[in-house]
């Protein structure tokens, strides 16, 4: 395997060296316990999205997970307590 640069990567090389990554990513990735190259490979979600079902906005209840195609109105971070990042979307 290699880098953009040309430099050769082994299992053992930190990850923010992977095309890519770079160093703000890979803090991120060592928040969920990836630090190396083969810590990625070895790395599963705990959760996927599934992306063959779709569901229209209307027949959401509150707390559902689901995924949704639709137009961005508008977003927003609330600042508060704490922050939230509030976005009104909209389908036919």
């Amino acid at each position: 395997m290699t880098a953009g640069s040309g430099r050769s990567l082994k299992l053992d090389t930190p990850i923010q060296y992977l095309k890519g990554i770079g160093p703000k990513r890979g803090e991120l990735l060592k928040k969920v316990d990836v630090q190396t190259i083969e810590d990625l490979l070895g790395y599963f979600p705990r959760r996927y999205l599934d992306r063959s079902r779709i569901s229209p906005i209307r027949s959401l209840k509150v707390g559902d997970t689901a995924t949704v195609v639709g137009k961005v109105y508008s977003c927003e971070t609330v600042r508060g307590r704490t922050s939230r990042f509030v976005v009104l979307v909209g389908d036919s």
